[in-house]
């Protein structure tokens, strides 16, 4: 792939990324787990993906931003950019229309088939940076265990942060 493509797309989508992650993070983990009930996950399921989704979201953003496996965490990105696909297409399919919570709750969408293609084409630019590589302009070279070290540090700091700030406790619950 070109590498001004390459670019492109860690930008453009690492951004969509890092932005949701964001707002997700503002909205805190209660709207976030009402927002996972909204979309059909129950008690812990809920309670899991609200304390982890804005983490893992802007850990991987940053990765895939940046280079240091840009190529895994577009391959990531993608699938969770398909599975939430999946999903909305499940709630349409049953008539219903509850907010999407892709930017928490300050630019929130009701789930629609705009919404599904939105997230088919994240997908298939992630997916592309995935299969092809992150291009020239990304930081290489960091020894494996010093990049996962540093990811899971910056994904374990931002959860018990964003736990701590906006319940007062690292429970969701």
């Amino acid at each position: 792939m070109n590498d001004a493509i390459a670019l492109s797309l860690r930008l453009s989508i690492g951004l969509v990324f890092l932005v949701a992650a964001f707002f997700k993070l503002r909205a805190g983990p209660r709207a976030m787990r009402q927002n996972a009930e909204d979309f059909g996950l129950k008690g812990r399921s809920a309670v899991l993906t609200a304390a982890i989704l804005p983490p893992a979201e802007a850990t991987l953003a940053a990765f895939f931003l940046l280079g240091p496996f840009a190529s895994a965490a577009g391959v990531i990105l993608a699938g969770l950019s398909l599975a939430f696909a999946v999903a909305m297409v499940r709630l349409l399919g049953k008539g219903r229309h509850p907010e999407c919570g892709c930017f928490g709750a300050s630019f929130s969408s009701l789930v629609s088939w705009k919404l599904v293609l939105r997230n088919i084409l994240l997908a298939v630019g992630a997916l592309s940076v995935g299969v092809f590589g992150p291009g020239a302009w990304a930081i290489t070279g960091v020894p494996t265990p010093i990049a996962l070290g540093v990811g899971w540090t910056v994904f374990l700091v931002v959860t018990l942060m964003y736990l701590r700030l906006r319940t007062g406790s690292t429970r969701v619950a």
